[in-house]
């Protein structure tokens, strides 16, 4: 997919997630080179729940995409 400056997250599409750090207020994931830092807390839905940073599993369900194609 051809990266749209006004979709900058695109260019993410097909990368594969290669590590997630958790820093003290932030979070960065890895892309084989591209890094997304998030600065406000996400969230993750899995089998309609959702999960925040503050929650038990929340972790290893972000480590669990580590692999995974965006």
């Amino acid at each position: 997919m051809a990266h749209k400056p006004d979709q900058p997250l695109n260019i993410l599409v097909g990368k594969e997630i290669s590590s997630v750090e958790f820093v003290r207020d932030y979070l960065q994931f890895r892309f084989d080179g591209p890094c997304l830092t998030s600065i406000t807390n996400p969230f993750v839905i899995v089998e309609n729940r959702i999960y925040k940073r503050s929650d038990a599993g929340f972790c290893d369900i972000l480590l669990s995409f580590i692999g995974l194609k965006v």
